[in-house]
């Protein structure tokens, strides 16, 4: 029999964190919890619910179908909470603006909207997603209050997130063996344009551009549909696109926060934690 169950944020909290990273030491570590406390939180609340959760697997934790069906309920739940708080503190109001690379405008930028949004429910929220090589001057002018530059390895500003960045390719593809490679490069004011026609050039590859596109999501579609290479992120390839792995190194995407000095710094402070927490799932695999 179920047992009377009330709304413990907690409980709740900790379920949508492991949902989220599929591992106690993960979910831990972006809940400021101990391993063995997620644990028992889900332990207690799969009691309250007289149901489990979660398929445990050898290297972690994935929602089963009563979890799927919780998940979205707890999410809701905790809008709510988090609302009714807000109403007895001194809550963020005003407007944020804030520049997002297109590459990252889908799932991150969900999940930092999602964390800021229920905590903050006065703030206006005003996004650009697009090329973040002009970012840095409408962050100088006061354009823009804080923004994710994908910076060149000379930037020194502290590194908000990193990941491998790779040749993609549709497995259908035909690269025949000693033939130029068709390419699928930006046509756009970043430091990335010139990175695949000069790595390959310096390998002593042949190439030419079959696809030129301001967008990452026109790059994307190109690859997908085996018109040409491409340069993606690693965690970002699509379904059938592949790693090409018998083309040279490439550097790293380096992502960095820039943030403005005329902007209020509250609401760059969280909108900086939210988006520090919406790599993390990204970081962690």
């Amino acid at each position: 029999m179920t047992r009377p169950f009330g709304p413990d944020s907690e409980l709740l909290r900790t379920f949508l964190a492991v949902a989220a990273h599929e591992n106690t030491t993960r979910a831990a570590r972006s809940i400021n919890k101990t391993q063995s406390a997620v644990s028992i939180q889900i332990k207690k609340l799969e009691h309250h619910l007289g149901a489990e959760l979660f398929d445990r697997l050898p290297r972690g934790m994935r929602l089963n179908e009563a979890g799927r069906s919780l998940q979205p309920q707890a999410e809701r739940a905790l809008t709510e909470i988090d609302a009714i708080a807000t109403q007895f503190s001194n809550p963020l109001a005003g407007k944020i603006r804030l520049g997002v690379p297109d590459d990252y405008s889908t799932v991150v930028l969900q999940r930092a909207l999602y964390a800021f949004s229920r905590r903050h429910t006065d703030v206006e929220v005003h996004v650009t997603c697009g090329c973040s090589g002009g970012y840095p001057e409408l962050i100088k002018k006061n354009e823009l209050d804080l923004a994710i530059y994908s910076a060149p390895p000379t930037h020194t500003s502290p590194t908000l997130f990193k990941e491998p960045m790779v040749w993609a390719a549709h497995r259908d593809l035909d690269l025949a063996t000693g033939a130029p490679i068709p390419l699928a490069v930006f046509e756009r004011n970043c430091w990335w344009r010139d990175v695949p026609t000069d790595t390959l050039a310096a390998a002593g590859f042949d190439w030419y551009v079959a696809f030129s596109s301001e967008s990452h999501d026109g790059v994307r579609a190109a690859v997908q549909s085996r018109m040409a290479v491409g340069i993606l992120p690693q965690s970002g390839l699509p379904p059938d696109v592949e790693p090409l792995r018998r083309l040279p190194r490439l550097p790293p995407s380096r992502l960095v926060l820039l943030t403005a000095s005329g902007g209020s710094r509250p609401l760059i402070d969280a909108m900086s934690e939210a988006l520090a927490g919406a790599f993390e799932p990204i970081a962690s695999r």
